[in-house]
């Protein structure tokens, strides 16, 4: 069985042809992250703070995703947030990262060498869990004060160990869980693997009614009850053959509410559970450009997005108007009913501050959402006014542009595009 990351390293080298596919008119956009391989989103229960994880490292949006923040260079598979967005998990080779402040400072905490892990956090941020396989081994964390501590919770007689876990999500205060596994070791090889459920914050777990799949993603509601998975291959473990299910009752029944078999790659769920989004990576075979699907009604009917990529993570807000998506061939991440950002009441002030032979350019960030720096170098009628492109840095409350003080003679000013 090949892990999730293996499936994908083939699209670096693939030509990328799009077709136009039949559906809905709603229209997405492309946000300003830098062209990286991103792997994960994840958003604030108001869309308007976005997280995103991949091989260049960690990345976040105040505004849903018209500007972007470098956070942290750790390269990151998964990414997980609180609901305000301020509380973040990313996992990494061997261990997890956690920040308290929007991704301003991190905490690293080592756990098992070379594991893949997939991270989830509660609404507070206070209770997170990490899963995830390294070699043949799988492995669980969890932790209940934020990432301090982490335990490795009890299960059936080599439960965790002998699943490669590929997903997991809580509820929002943290009591429910739900994992998936990819594949489970038997008898000498590989076979589709499970989902359980948790409902006393992961101290004990039960295996759902879902049938065995090759499962790559999971989500539920904010109350846990209505849980919904997708699968990139089926019990037969042939790419492409993964179907969708939900469950309304935490777990006990499922409900295959696929619209097709695919190659699904993530799902995404509102925090009632009525509105759905689900991704895939191809559509029906590595020759077509995979499609994003929505539900309104907890997935007993689907419509197809007129927007096509190869599509590898999903994320919702609360209310399920506002979704963004990652796409590992296109090297982008795309938004839908992105919030636009207004003048705040009072504008952010910029200031310049040298620091040996750098140039320091700093702004406060609450209410820095939607504008971007800009530069000149003549103030001669007509201004002609260009955006800095060197990334902005999270600091203390502030954002901060560093420029080396060898360029010739600038101006800069703050605006909103």
């Amino acid at each position: 069985m090949k892990s999730r990351l293996l499936e994908l390293c083939f699209l670096g080298t693939m030509a990328l042809c799009f077709f136009p596919s039949s559906g809905s008119t709603q229209t997405w956009t492309q946000t300003s992250a830098p062209g990286v391989t991103w792997r994960s989103v994840a958003s604030s229960s108001d869309g308007t703070r976005l997280i995103a994880a991949g091989d260049e490292g960690i990345y976040g949006s105040l505004d849903g995703g018209l500007t972007w923040l470098f956070l942290n260079p750790t390269p990151s598979g998964s990414i997980a947030c609180s609901a305000d967005g301020t509380r973040i998990i990313a996992a990494a080779s061997g261990a997890v990262y956690t920040s308290p402040d929007s991704g301003a400072t991190w905490q690293q905490h080592a756990l098992s060498t070379n594991d893949q892990y997939y991270v989830a956090s509660s609404a507070n941020g206070t209770n997170l869990v990490a899963v995830g396989y390294g070699g043949i081994l799988g492995s669980i964390y969890l932790s209940a004060d934020a990432g301090n501590t982490w335990t490795n919770p009890p299960g059936p007689s080599n439960f965790w160990l002998t699943n490669f876990w590929s997903s997991v999500a809580f509820s929002a205060d943290g009591t429910k869980l739900v994992a998936a596994a990819e594949a489970a070791e038997g008898a000498g090889s590989f076979l589709p693997g499970p989902i359980y459920t948790s409902t006393d914050s992961g101290a004990s777990w039960v295996p759902s009614g879902a049938p065995n799949n090759v499962w790559y993603s999971v989500a539920c509601s904010a109350d846990g009850t209505k849980l919904v998975a997708a699968a990139y291959a089926g019990p037969s473990q042939d790419a492409g053959t993964g179907m969708i299910y939900t469950s309304a009752d935490s777990g006990v029944t499922w409900t295959n509410v696929s619209p097709s078999t695919n190659y699904w790659m993530s799902v995404a769920s509102s925090g009632d559970g009525t509105h759905l989004i689900a991704v895939t990576l191809f559509d029906h075979g590595p020759q077509n450009p995979g499609l994003i699907w929505q539900s309104t009604n907890s997935g007993v009917s689907w419509n197809e997005d007129n927007h096509t990529g190869y599509f590898i993570s999903a994320a919702s807000s609360a209310d399920g108007t506002k979704l963004a998506v990652t796409d590992v061939a296109r090297d982008g991440i795309y938004t839908l009913g992105e919030p636009g950002a207004t003048a705040p009441a009072v504008l952010p002030v910029l200031s310049a501050a040298m620091t040996g032979n750098q140039l320091s350019l700093i702004w406060g960030i609450s209410n820095a959402a939607g504008f971007l720096l800009f530069g000149t170098t003549n103030l001669a009628p007509v201004v002609t006014w260009s955006p800095v492109t060197n990334l902005p840095t999270l600091g203390s409350n502030q954002i901060q542009v560093t420029l080396p003080s060898s360029l010739p003679n600038q101006f800069f000013r703050l605006s909103q595009p």
